[in-house]
């Protein structure tokens, strides 16, 4: 925070978060209905052959089966945010009525 003068701040702020892939999210093997939900872990790709051989999204697949959409296999990583924020506060009356 800088005082530039009496009652007067402006603000400065930087911030990084991230955000890591859950269990779940990476080793889910799951059949439900006619589909297979399955994680981003290579180890699951490579068991079902979908690293050559990729799958198809079923909804889009389902709806109209010309508009075949290949689901291709993504490495699973850390997502991270870097934020920067500027802001000014100053106080504009001393005494509210």
């Amino acid at each position: 925070m800088i005082k530039p003068a009496e009652d007067h701040n402006i603000l400065l702020s930087y911030q990084t978060a991230y955000r890591f892939p859950s269990t779940q999210q990476q080793w889910i093997d799951l059949t439900v209905g006619s589909g297979t939900l399955i994680g981003g872990n290579k180890v699951i790709w490579e068991a079902y052959d979908l690293i050559n051989n990729p799958g198809i999204s079923a909804p889009e697949f389902i709806a109209n089966p010309a508009n075949r959409i290949p689901v291709t296999y993504k490495e699973v990583k850390p997502e991270s945010v870097v934020s920067y924020e500027l802001g000014y506060k100053a106080l504009i009356a001393k005494n509210y009525l």
